[in-house]
């Protein structure tokens, strides 16, 4: 019996709404300020509170006689929903009666903005959000709407448990608890998980019910969280390690000072064992180094195939074509192929018919098979025809 005593002592019951939930998401957090217990939503949203004191007093600032003097209010009013006493909470449209404790508010599907005057609505006259035509024509082909952070279903139609996004002008649909989780995850950082919008973001949401913390967000508070980036690299990654005194080791002498790759930073290598050159030694680590030429042939044969794309531009113009001339126009080409590559004239005009030129064709494209390096495709047209380059390079199978 006693430790059932010791319990029922030690639990706490908000002073406003008669609750013993512990439920930080929706009721906020559980202060206590000598005999006074409260969810922080049941104070901050009680309709005569004031905080009239500094962050360090009371609770955040309000003051033990003023949350008093709201209890004793609220005892005299009884909840329209659960018809007790206690309601501290009053619908803010001026012909509307109902008052509520936070929690059956929550329940009946009340509104709770938590900014400027604090204001609570009923269900019937909370704000509604105003959704974009073009979304609403959108979401009536739409067969299922999914919320963007947990990507499980949502119903557009529930004004209360389901909130639009305004910033992206689409078809952005979230539950109102992953909202919710969220902000109070990101704090200061709270923006649009689509499109990265927080002015317009911020402001929507906290018109429509949310409560954002004016605090940092939840990665920025671990301990710790970021000491990794604090680590320098301490050692020498060469195959082989010429250093006497380990991998480990470096010293005054030039040639046991560590040099870092200069992309990475994640590994190093002796002055010594790498024949760099002291002291501007500039060294890149094997993987920065595959990465890198790889972004090179990338970059390199975007080049080529913006060089073949304007070859093909300059034969299509009419500026090429010489009038009166019976001699062929000799073909330029400013292509990188390679030395080893044979070379001919792709022009058709240096070829009497289209036969003659198609044989050529061909011939040069066995050749370059054999050889591996270049591939020609061609396009004909009916009345025409045109021969577009494309080079692609490859590695040889041998």
């Amino acid at each position: 019996m006693s430790s059932k005593r010791n319990k029922s002592s030690q639990l706490k019951i908000c002073c406003f709404c008669g609750l013993s939930q512990n439920n930080e998401l929706e009721f906020g957090r559980f202060y206590e300020h000598g005999e006074i217990v409260t969810h922080y939503y049941c104070l901050l949203l009680s309709s005569n509170m004031q905080q009239r004191g500094k962050d360090d007093q009371g609770i955040l600032g309000f003051l033990k006689k003023d949350m008093q003097k709201e209890i004793r209010r609220g005892k005299k009013l009884v909840c329209s929903y659960c018809k007790k006493t206690g309601a501290t909470l009053g619908c803010c449209n001026v012909k509307c009666k109902k008052i509520f404790h936070y929690p059956c508010g929550l329940r009946a599907g009340t509104l709770n903005q938590f900014f400027g005057e604090f204001r609570s609505y009923c269900k019937r006259h909370r704000p509604k959000q105003k959704i974009d035509t073009a979304v609403k024509d959108k979401l009536a082909k739409t067969n299922e709407v999914v919320c963007y952070i947990c990507y499980d279903q949502v119903d557009p139609r529930d004004i209360v448990s389901t909130m639009w996004a305004p910033c992206c002008k689409k078809n952005a649909w979230f539950h109102r608890k992953c909202v919710q989780e969220l902000a109070m995850s990101a704090g200061y950082f709270f923006k649009c998980p689509l499109c990265n919008d927080k002015k317009l973001f911020q402001k929507a949401m906290l018109e429509f019910g949310i409560f954002i913390p004016s605090q940092d967000a939840s990665w920025e508070l671990v301990p710790n969280a970021f000491q990794e980036l604090l680590y320098r690299h301490d050692q020498c990654d060469a195959p082989i390690c010429l250093c006497p005194k380990g991998r480990k080791y470096t010293g005054s002498h030039a040639k046991w000072k560590l040099a870092l790759c200069r992309t990475c930073g994640s590994q190093g290598i002796h002055v010594a064992c790498g024949e760099l050159k002291w002291p501007n030694s500039v060294w890149e680590c094997v993987e920065c180094i595959s990465i890198l030429g790889k972004s090179k042939e990338i970059a390199s044969s975007s080049t080529i195939r913006d060089n073949l794309q304007n070859v093909s531009d300059s034969e299509d113009s009419d500026s090429d074509i010489s009038v009166g001339k019976d001699s062929p126009i000799p073909f330029t080409s400013n292509l990188p192929f390679i030395s080893s590559t044979p070379q001919m004239s792709m022009n058709p005009i240096l070829y009497n018919d289209a036969n003659s030129f198609n044989s050529s064709i061909r011939h040069f494209k066995s050749r370059l098979d054999k050889e591996a390096n270049n591939i020609i495709m061609l396009d004909r047209d009916d009345n025409t025809i045109e021969a577009n380059i494309k080079i692609y390079k490859f590695e040889l199978n041998e």
